[in-house]
């Protein structure tokens, strides 16, 4: 008997001894450990991807056109950002042909009323169309036909960090760091 009564005594006691009460105050904090080893160095990750179509056609009846990612065999994630480009014409600057790109949205003011080429997306494709003020069967070739369009799709984390301004298709370029695509002759003048 005389076992179990101090058995349950220091039961008891380590119990008691083991609690922390809600009106006591934490000690000091302690000495900042020291600094683990650096990890190995994984590999560079990809800050974006550029694809391109050629002769991008706006039919009758829809006027849309969906452009697939699997055409170039990528597949996107739900954060990735896509931005959107047409190849609106070039210019002499220096004795050099530079090509104008131009980001979609743009809404045009035509004779017949607005205009506008626009865009949404998913983590697979990209759905091109056209809306107007105006019967869109009144557009001619040089708004529906031969488009060239690139579209950029920049992981989410890179559209977060407020340092990126999508309107210029060369700045995405240089500060994604993503390839150079060829020049192309543009026939049509656009608008």
């Amino acid at each position: 008997m005389k076992h179990l009564s101090t058995f349950l005594i220091v039961s008891l006691f380590a119990s008691l001894s083991a609690c922390t009460f809600y009106d006591a105050e934490p000690g000091p904090r302690g000495p900042q450990g020291p600094q683990g080893a650096d990890g190995t160095q994984g590999e560079k990750g990809d800050s974006g991807y550029v694809m391109e179509w050629e002769n991008v056609n706006f039919t009758a009846h829809s006027y849309e056109v969906i452009l697939s990612y699997n055409d170039f065999d990528f597949q996107g994630f739900e954060s990735d950002i896509a931005l959107v480009y047409f190849l609106w014409g070039t210019e002499e600057v220096g004795g050099e042909t530079v090509e104008i790109w131009r980001q979609l949205q743009q809404t045009i003011l035509t004779q017949d009323g607005i205009l506008q080429y626009n865009y949404d997306f998913t983590k697979n494709d990209v759905r091109l169309f056209l809306d107007a003020t105006y019967n869109l069967d009144m557009l001619s070739a040089v708004d529906t036909d031969e488009w060239i369009v690139r579209i950029v799709v920049i992981p989410g984390e890179f559209w977060n960090n407020g340092r990126l301004d999508t309107s210029n298709y060369n700045e995405v370029v240089d500060l994604l760091g993503l390839p150079e695509l060829r020049s192309h002759d543009s026939s049509l003048v656009r608008r």
